[in-house]
This record gives structure tokens, sequence and C-alpha cells, in this order.
């Protein structure tokens, strides 16, 4: 079969399924036509299993057909959100696949192939009888997309045949690399203009499962909690605005809450600024607003960054007499009908936050709520680069193993600097729009700048010195509030904590690993000396250490299109180096 190239980095089962299809096909007398394996959509990490190119029979023009292959052996449709419940065994719920090819077509078709290039879709179940995954046929795709089994192999050969004949120039292949891609708006800008009715995001996988679910969850007023996991960059933050976005266009009431004080500041204003007319102060909340909140006052709450939520809401400033007694997971689940968890149980950093998804599944229920739970895979952060992020999991892991090399990833840069200097002009050489960042561990003091004159250069690393973000709500001679550093343009000049940027990612982030996190000989070592969060003075070692592995996969997991890395510490440096061919060493 012409073109066809399994990725070496595909799961043996997969791989086995794209041969045998292109088995099939070979049978079927279209052994002739294009075929590329394992074809990854740009700025994310889905991929189409198979991808078929050609001219149309009839038009002449290019024509593509892009396969998903299951190994399922039955499944059947459980919601109209679009859930599957699938296997005999071990029963999962996830994505329809109908639903989930189409949503992938549509997003290629806005971001790499001309609208006038025919695209279609193919279900391929080679492990599933008929009678077993019967009721998948009866969804309508709005893409024509069809469901198909060995069982019905000749009629899957008509589909390919009527959409697809060789194409023996190959320039069908060649229009897929010589394409021009359209990159997608930073999150911030996409969610702007998602309140002025643009569609900015095209949701695969089980992001649209989520999506639809919550959708689904809301027409239905039924008391209900939904929890959506995922780790860094599977766009819960941007499902969650585009939820909050949508909701308030059909009049639900409807809000959006954080622990986050530079979060939720940060949404006012861009969401705000660029929407006048919008009453965004009203949407944007905190999780501590719902104490004593009406029971059910609210259609729909949804709560992002909802690791970060607390025992409770009261603090050391609220009155006795206001103090409910209630914890607050359980406020927030009360407030609305259908309350939405959004969390990465990995990233909640500060002591005291306990959001997971037992503690919210289990106040749901003892509060008469139905509770559904959707993990996110697919990523737009990194631009999709799974290797980046997986990379980074790998090199922070608590476990003993030998250390990632970085391969490399032709959408995601990663380089090691050798000084300070060295990163920021990098930094700054990328800084073209003001989307870009340099964050680092907090091992040097967090001064308050007084009034009438610049930031403290609080950080200092031989000769080269800058200052922390503002410490505050207000901006200081140029420099934005703390709440608003990850969103002003003017942030560049400011080192960024991790408090600064839960939430948020940068075009490209310059990351210094401080001296509280080195590498002596075979390990990781964590000095809680070298560390000034005294916020963790109360952890133990153990506890401590991995919170500080948190900390600086949070860091740096912030990039959409490269990171900057430099240790303060030489051994670490070397050690780095050895894992990445960095054009700056």
């Amino acid at each position: 079969m012409a073109g066809l190239a399994a990725d070496p980095t595909t799961h043996s089962g997969s791989d086995t399924y794209v041969r045998s299809f292109a088995l099939e096909l070979t049978e079927a007398g279209l052994g002739e036509i294009d075929a590329l394996a394992n074809f990854r959509l740009p700025y994310t990490s889905a991929e189409f299993d198979l991808l078929l190119a050609g001219v149309h029979p009839q038009t002449g023009k290019h024509s593509y057909v892009a396969i998903e292959m299951k190994g399922w052996l039955a499944a059947r449709p459980e919601h109209a959100s679009g859930a599957v419940v699938k296997g005999l065994e071990g029963l999962r719920h996830t994505i329809h696949p109908v639903i989930q090819l189409d949503k992938m077509i549509t997003y290629f078709r806005e971001r790499a192939v001309a609208s006038d290039q025919p695209i279609s879709g193919l279900v391929w179940l080679p492990q599933a009888r008929d009678a077993d995954v019967c009721s998948l046929h009866e969804f309508e795709s709005a893409e024509g997309t069809r469901v198909f089994t060995p069982e019905s192999r000749a009629e899957m050969a008509d589909f390919v045949r009527t959409r697809l004949a060789p194409d023996p120039s190959r320039r069908a292949v060649e229009t897929l690399s010589s394409s021009p891609v359209r990159e997608p708006h930073p999150l911030l800008v996409a969610a702007a203009n998602e309140f002025k009715g643009y569609d900015e995001y095209v949701f695969l996988g089980n992001q649209e499962l989520a999506r639809s679910a919550v959708l689904e969850a809301a027409e239905s007023g039924v008391n209900e909690t939904l929890i959506v996991s995922g780790r860094p960059a599977t766009g819960k933050s941007a499902i969650a605005i585009s939820l909050l976005a949508e909701l308030a266009r059909r009049g639900y009431s409807v809000t959006h809450a954080t622990g986050s004080r530079p979060a939720t500041s940060t949404w006012r204003k861009v969401v705000g600024t660029e929407n006048p007319g919008t009453k965004v102060r009203g949407l944007f909340t905190y999780f501590n607003n719902y104490s004593g909140a009406e029971p059910r006052g609210l259609d729909v709450l949804i709560c992002d960054e909802a690791h970060r939520v607390r025992d409770t809401s009261a603090t050391r400033y609220t009155r006795r007499d206001q103090r409910t007694g209630v914890p607050q997971v359980v406020e927030l689940i009360q407030a609305a009908k259908v309350s939405v968890f959004f969390l990465d149980p990995e990233q909640a950093l500060r002591p005291g936050e306990i959001g997971t998804e037992e503690l919210i599944a289990s106040a749901a229920v003892d509060n008469g709520r139905t509770v559904r739970r959707i993990t996110l895979d697919e990523q737009f952060g990194a631009d999709g680069s799974s290797e980046y992020l997986a990379w980074t999991r790998l090199l922070l892991d608590e476990q003993r193993h030998p250390l990632p090399i970085w391969t490399g990833d032709r959408e995601f840069t990663v380089e090691i600097a050798d000084t300070p200097q060295e990163m920021e002009a990098r930094i700054r050489q990328q800084d073209l729009d003001g989307t870009s960042r340099i964050v680092a561990g907090l091992c040097w003091p967090w001064s308050e700048a007084k009034p009438g004159e610049n930031l403290p250069l609080d950080i200092q690393i031989g000769d080269w010195a800058r200052p922390w973000s503002v410490k505050g709500d207000r901006g200081v001679n140029g420099a934005p509030s703390s709440s608003h550093w990850a969103s002003d343009p003017a942030g560049i000049g400011q080192i960024g904590s991790v408090y600064n940027v839960q939430g948020f990612e940068f075009d490209w982030t310059g990351v210094i690993l401080g001296p509280d996190l080195v590498w002596r000989t075979d390990r990781w070592v964590a000095q809680r000396t070298e560390n000034l969060d005294f916020g963790l003075n109360r952890l133990d070692d153990h506890a401590f250490d991995k919170h500080i592995r948190r900390t600086y996969r949070v860091l740096l997991s912030r990039s959409r299109k490269g990171t900057i890395v430099y240790s303060t510490d030489p051994e670490t440096r070397h050690m780095l180096h050895k894992l990445v061919r960095s054009k700056a060493h």
C-alpha cells in the first residue's frame, strides 16, 4: 500500500490495526491509495490513526478519508451528550467515536486544509461484531462518518471507493505538508472572543464529551456534579470558559469560580475589556464567595482549578458569627443545580489545597447528587506536544528510572541555557507580542516596593538581578500588579512564581531552577533550606520534596512553543545538557 508509514512510537495494538486495515483495502483493490499512519493534527496531541489521500472519483479534486480505529468488542450509547459505554467487562465511558472523528475532521479542516477539499470519516472496529455495536450506527453524523466492522467490510470498501481513487502524482499527500496552518489564538484572546459569540474552540475527544455533558445536565436541571480531570494543557480552562460563555448566551444563571486571585482578576479584566457590555464581575467569582449561598440558586457553577479547593471558606478575618462550619466543597456543590469541577490533583501546591476527585465525589453523593467523571487526554498546550509534557513528567518523577532524553519535536523547542543572561536574551528574542515570561522557584526573598521606588532586585544570580512580580494588587512604576502579571505585556520585566502562573499559558517560558532542587549523581535532591516559601514549613521532608517537584513541573508546563531552562546549580546544568541538545549550549 503506497505511502503507509506507521509511526515507530505507535502502540503495538494500534499498529496492528493499521496494518490489518491496509490489508483489507489491498484485498478490496484499493492498495494503490496513499495512506499516512498516525497523522497528528496541528497544535494538539490528537491524531488520525490513518489518513487516506487521493483524488475524488467524480471531481478529480484532492480527497481524503480519515480513519479512527477502536479495539472495542462491544459498545452502546448512554447519554445524549455523546457518551458511550464500551467493553463487555470493566465498562468505561468515553466519547462516541463518530463524534470524536467528526470533531477531528472539523478541527483539521479549519486548521490545515482548504474547505473545498473533501474529507470523509470512517470508524473501523476490527474486533467487534455488528450485533454488539449496532446501536452506534444510530448517531447521525454531520460529516457523514460511518462505523464499520469486519462483517461490513464490503460496505466499508464501497464507502472508500466512492470517495477516493489513487493519485499517481501524489499531490494530495504533498498538499498536506505544504498547506498553511492557522495557529490557534492564545487562551486569553480566545476566551474574550468566545464572549463575542465566536466559536474559537473545536474540542476533541473527551474534551467535547465534557462540554456536551455539562450542557446536557444544564438543560435537564437535575442535581448533578461533573468532575473533569486532566493533566496540564488538556484544555480544562478552555472548556470552562467556553461553557461559561455558551451557558450565559443561552440564558442560564451561571458563574465561574477559582481559588486564585490572579486567575479571576485576569478573566474579569480580559473578558470585560474586550466585551464592555458584559457584566463580567458577576460571572467570575471565588470559591469562598458561596458561603451561605442560596441552595441551588444557580443553574450551573463552574469551578476551575478545583484542586485548589480548601477545607473551609472561612479565613482568620471571618467573624465568628459568619463561620458556618460547612466544608467549602459542600458549599460549591449546594450552590447550583449543576456543579462542575475541573481539576488536576498534581497541581495542588499550597498546604490546605485539598481538591481531589474522591473528595468531590464523596461530598456530591452525600448531598444527593448524581456524579459523572470524565478524564481528558487530548492536549492543546505546548502546541499539543504530548512528547514535551511526558518528558517533563518523567524528568521530575519521584520514581527512580533512567533520565529521559529529549529527542525533539517539530512543533516545540527545548533549550538549556548556561547563564540567566542567555536565557533572558532568548526569551526576549521570542517575545514578539508580550506573551512570553520568565518564572522561577521561590528561592529568593520577595520584597515590597516602597512608594515611588522601583521594584527591589530580589533575584540575584551573579551579576544578573531582576525583580519578582509586584507584591500587591496595584502596579508599581509601569510594572503590572501581581494579579495581572500573566496577562499584561509589561510582565516580561519581572519574574513570576508558581502562584502567578497556574491557569495561564505563554508562548515561550524561561524557567529558573533554583537551588531548592538540584541533581546529585543519580537523583534529584530537594533542599528545603534554599526555599523561601514559608507556607511549606509545616511539611515533612517527603511532602516538601513532592511539593517542589510539582512546582517545577507546573512551571515547565506553561509554554505553547518553547521552554528555555536555566539551573543555578552547575551539576544540574551539566545533567540537563546531557538530556537536551540545546542551541544555547
